[in-house]
């Protein structure tokens, strides 16, 4: 009697995952892109500024003709750019440094490729009685695909 139980539950256990389970079959899709090209036409350029004995804020609007201006190139379908960085530091040969951020760019940084003349603004802090020198610092531009 206890080889026919023991029977019985190896039986039923080893055809319980027949009797119970279910296959259903699934898709896979891609869909490839044309590569985005981004051109820099122009860079962001504070101008010449004034040392002084207070801090002055510089703001370069996105329509301004400091604003750096770039090409978008890749399918024409929707996009958003924007600045990567929230903020960056122009620096001199001494290592001085001014702080740029408050980023800005063109259409709210939405829009139908390809683009040209996507503008970037931003704000330079330039600090009271900051040495003269040309500063330079770098920044990321970037676009994706919706």
């Amino acid at each position: 009697m206890k080889k026919i139980l023991l029977l019985f539950i190896a039986t039923l256990l080893l055809t319980s995952g027949i009797l119970y389970g279910a296959d259903e079959t699934f898709n896979a899709t891609i869909t490839i892109r044309q590569a985005i090209v981004i051109t820099e036409t122009k860079a962001l350029e504070f101008g010449d500024v004034i040392s002084s004995n207070v801090d002055q804020s510089i703001v370069v609007s996105v329509d301004s003709p400091g604003a750096a201006r770039f090409d978008i190139v890749g399918e024409a379908i929707t996009v958003t750019w924007d600045v990567v960085e929230a903020n960056i530091q122009m620096i001199d040969t001494g290592g001085n440094s001014i702080v740029v951020d408050t980023f800005t760019v063109t259409g709210g940084g939405t829009g139908i490729l390809p683009q040209t003349n996507v503008g970037v603004g931003g704000v330079a802090h330039v600090n009271a009685n900051q040495p003269s020198g040309d500063y330079v610092g770098t920044a990321t531009f970037s676009v994706l695909y919706n």
